[in-house]
């Protein structure tokens, strides 16, 4: 495939390919996630955590802002355009529920969990299992990456 990126290894420049990080990421994960399931949850979670920063909007029009600003943000960070970030790398739920009732996550303590989640990440979880219950909650077998 196309070269997506390209990094130095001693004296040599290697070219990685979407292929390249997808097999990374199936052997680092030992599931059938893709780079682009990686991309879409740390853009779900980069938007719900500026709006958790923003805070709730005191009206609809400050609302609308906040996601306009927040998706501007993630957006730059991870070098899409808004549409893009919004139809393709964040959960439409953390968009819906900030716009419709004022709601987003509520990370808790500092550090990592021993799951090996950030605040943000386990805040997420917690939120699209209030919001999003039909969401798999378990890695079917058949998602498994053979050994």
């Amino acid at each position: 495939g196309a070269s997506l990126f390209r990094h130095t290894v001693g004296a040599t420049g290697k070219n990685r390919s979407e292929r390249d990080v997808n097999d990374y990421v199936r052997r680092v994960t030992a599931v059938r996630y893709t780079a682009k399931d990686v991309r879409t949850w740390g853009g779900t979670v980069r938007v719900a955590t500026v709006l958790s920063d923003l805070g709730a909007a005191a009206n609809d029009r400050e609302a609308k802002k906040n996601v306009v600003l927040a998706i501007r943000l993630v957006s730059a960070e991870l070098g899409n355009t808004p549409a893009i970030c919004r139809a393709s790398y964040v959960h439409p739920i953390v968009i819906a529920r900030y716009l419709d009732h004022g709601e987003t996550i509520l990370p808790r303590a500092a550090g990592k969990t021993a799951a090996g989640h950030y605040p943000e990440e386990r805040a997420l979880i917690r939120f699209l299992d209030q919001h999003f219950p039909e969401r798999r909650r378990r890695v079917r077998a058949e998602d498994k990456v053979a050994a």
